[in-house]
């Protein structure tokens, strides 16, 4: 224990600020947000969620954070996964405006001008 008397359950127990030049932490990654059976939500039932919740579905509210803490490794995979999810949505979204487009320069084109 650094800065206490009890590490606990815990190898290493700071009690205190760390400063460090370089942290590496071993976990794993959410590449499985790309998967074909990767459940993603609408981007109507993630604002449902925020709305009843004030967080994001999948990190635990800030409450649940300051009460009960979370790991580095756990907090930037959920990050990660975040990150992921919203590429996917950009993805979609920019299929969909390219659509549009699409529509818009095919309807222009056959309009006609008497």
């Amino acid at each position: 224990a650094i800065g206490g008397n009890d590490p606990g359950s815990y190898i290493l127990n700071v009690t205190g600020r760390v400063r460090a030049n370089e942290i590496e932490v071993n976990t794993t990654v959410a590449d499985y947000v790309f998967e074909d059976n990767y459940q993603l939500k609408t981007l109507e039932e993630v604002e449902s969620f925020i709305e009843e919740n004030n967080h994001l579905p999948g990190i635990p509210s800030a409450a649940e954070m300051q009460a009960e803490g979370m790991s580095v490794g756990e907090l930037n995979k959920k990050l990660l996964e975040k990150i992921e999810e919203l590429t996917l949505y950009l993805l979609k979204q920019n299929k969909k405006i390219k659509s549009l487009e699409k529509t818009v320069i095919d309807l222009t084109k056959n309009e006609d001008y008497d």
